[in-house]
């Protein structure tokens, strides 16, 4: 069976829709994550690597194990 992609607004919506997406966005200001990539990531435009493509999860307070499942939620989500 063939996935389709979520659309860019669909992937928006659903990272606003998350109680974790402040700190999601504070983490990647803090982590340096040019302001760019950013924006493209709250944006949707990276699909279902918008948390993998964020920053070092390592280098987050909430550490590598947080953003994994995080990043899982959202592929979990993509691929429904």
């Amino acid at each position: 069976m063939a996935t389709i992609a979520k659309t860019p607004d669909e992937v928006s919506e659903w990272l606003k829709n998350q109680d974790w997406i402040k700190k999601f966005a504070r983490t990647m200001r803090d982590t340096h994550t040019s302001r760019k990539t950013a924006v493209e990531i709250l944006e949707g435009k990276l699909g279902v690597l918008s948390i993998a493509a964020a920053f070092n999860w390592a280098d987050s307070p909430q550490g590598k194990e947080y953003w994994h499942r995080k990043h899982k939620e959202l592929m979990e989500w993509y691929y429904g």
